[in-house]
């Protein structure tokens, strides 16, 4: 499925970027666009809702790292909400699981 945006500011801070299908190299650069026009708008905080989306490729998050240090830079913050259990596996292995709206530590028993 072709992958589609749709994003919105939600106070004059935070925002939001709703993304949908599958999230490959043809889409990285739409999909960094809509990160960027959020962050340019005075978005500092962001959430990127990923729950319809079925793949995310490594140019992907490569623009969602640098949307990532972006809002560091405003002491801001970039949550992922994502129901995909082949999206969290993704960025489990790539190391921003923590960034996951509903991430727990694993603890050491």
């Amino acid at each position: 499925m072709e992958a589609s945006f749709y994003h919105e500011k939600t106070s004059k801070t935070e925002g939001i970027l709703k993304a949908s299908g599958s999230l490959c190299l043809s889409s990285s650069i739409k999909f960094s666009k809509e990160l960027e026009s959020l962050i340019e708008s005075g978005c500092s905080d962001i959430i990127l809702n990923l729950d319809d989306a079925d793949y995310i490729s490594s140019s992907c998050i490569k623009a969602m790292e640098k949307a990532l240090d972006a809002v560091y830079e405003k002491d801001g913050s970039l949550t992922i909400e994502s129901k995909a259990d082949q999206i969290r596996k993704i960025l489990e292995i790539a190391g921003y699981d923590e960034l996951l709206s509903d991430f727990e530590p694993q603890t050491e028993e």
